[in-house]
């Protein structure tokens, strides 16, 4: 009898809970050994084998100390296991789908206050593709880590590239692709976009730039957009994944475009860059098949002569020096370009590029030739770049 008294003493304390716990039974189990197995690490940690091997200083004998001393540091010292085991409760993953991280609970990744904004300035109208390639830029840098890791691993998980292009579809953006045109937007939005696995959705763009009757754009401008727009494409894969991703991409362009004359021509740049990543960023070995699909691409599409002689020069298997010797061998090539005016005086961008192309493909043509045991010939190419090239004119520091 005196137990239901107590009891109903209680009861009339605490008033009845009737609401069930937000959460399915498997939840609540995974959730409920979540809490025994922290509770477990943090009486271990706190109280375990390592902790009693050595008496807490407070509880030492003291010739000083007096008896009242260690009271309260044995209690502020189990004040802290308190707040280190709630702090690793509250901070368990198992809450993520029970609450929602609000501003400045101490939850947020660092770009969420920042997709916040864009969704605002969206749903009001406001977001213009200057501003969102600036949102964009601000993402990349706040997930982008100290260090060197995979740019994937930090562009993924922020998912700005799928709220961009959401905002371009419900802004009737996506319907005429007009902003396929705007370059440095879309070299960083197609740069979230492969790393968030949205690459269908960009090849569903490049569908419909093929399509006259589905994109505005001016139809002399449409075959330079299809083009502009792979590129970006490429460099976004040459940039977050392996070598054969992007050959894949620029020759699934090329079959795309097999039937279109003016779309294959506008594949040259996209080449010319694949190209250029193949012998100066890329140090892995490609595929022979792949690689060689990517050559053959090139004499079809009759790409710049000096990048595929330079591309011979990478081949995974059967790298051959045959057209970088023809192409050096052209006296008219070394009048037309122009090149021992080039270095020390003003020249542009493309002077620039020039210059240095060639002077990697010179280099690159001597070294494989005297790997091969061509001395002679490597000699006479090295003769041609001191010739032609001003800075092959300067002596070499010794250091």
């Amino acid at each position: 009898m005196q137990k239901t008294k107590v009891l109903g003493a209680l009861r009339g304390i605490f008033p009845p809970i009737h609401q069930p716990l937000p959460l399915d039974r498997t939840e609540s189990i995974r959730l409920l050994e979540s809490f025994k197995s922290s509770f477990r690490d943090q009486l271990d940690q706190e109280y375990g084998a390592t902790s009693l091997a050595k008496p807490p200083m407070a509880l030492l004998p003291s010739k000083t100390a007096q008896p009242t001393t260690p009271q309260p540091a044995v209690e502020h010292g189990s004040a802290r296991a308190t707040d280190r085991h709630l702090h690793a409760i509250l901070h368990n993953p198992l809450f993520g789908s029970v609450g929602s991280n609000k501003a400045g609970d101490g939850f947020q990744k660092p770009w969420d206050t920042h997709k916040l904004v864009f969704e605002k300035a969206a749903s009001r109208g406001l977001m213009t593709l200057k501003r969102a390639h600036g949102f964009l830029a601000l993402v990349k840098s706040e997930a982008m880590p100290s260090i060197k890791s995979s740019p994937v691993d930090y562009l993924k998980p922020t998912g700005a590239g799928l709220l961009v292009i959401q905002w371009l579809r419900s802004s009737g953006l996506e319907r005429d692709l007009t902003f396929v045109n705007h370059v440095f937007f879309m070299q960083i939005l197609l740069q979230f976009a492969v790393a968030e696995g949205l690459d269908h959705i960009v090849w569903g763009w490049i569908t419909q730039l093929m399509e006259k009757d589905r994109s505005s754009i001016e139809p002399n401008l449409r075959a330079i957009s299809f083009g502009r727009l792979v590129e970006h494409l490429v460099k976004a894969k040459s940039f977050l994944v392996e070598p054969d991703a992007s050959y894949a991409a620029l020759l699934q362009a090329q079959a795309m475009a097999r039937n279109h004359k003016p779309l294959l021509a506008a594949l040259k740049p996209a080449w010319d860059d694949t190209a250029w990543c193949t012998t100066k960023r890329w140090r892995g070995t490609p595929s022979v098949d792949v690689f060689d699909a990517f050559e053959a691409m090139g004499s079809a599409i009759h790409a710049n002569r000096r990048e595929r002689a330079h591309v011979k020069l990478y081949h995974p298997v059967n790298p051959s020096p045959d057209l970088a010797l023809s192409y050096f061998s052209r006296e008219e090539f070394w009048e037309l370009a122009h090149l021992k005016d080039g270095l020390g005086k003003d020249h542009g961008p493309a002077k620039s590029h020039l210059l240095s192309r060639v002077a990697a493909l010179g280099v690159d043509t001597v070294q494989h030739l005297v790997q091969a045991k061509e001395t002679q010939e490597a000699l006479r190419i090295w003769g041609l770049m001191q010739k032609h090239i001003a800075w092959f004119d300067r002596p070499v520091a010794v250091v």
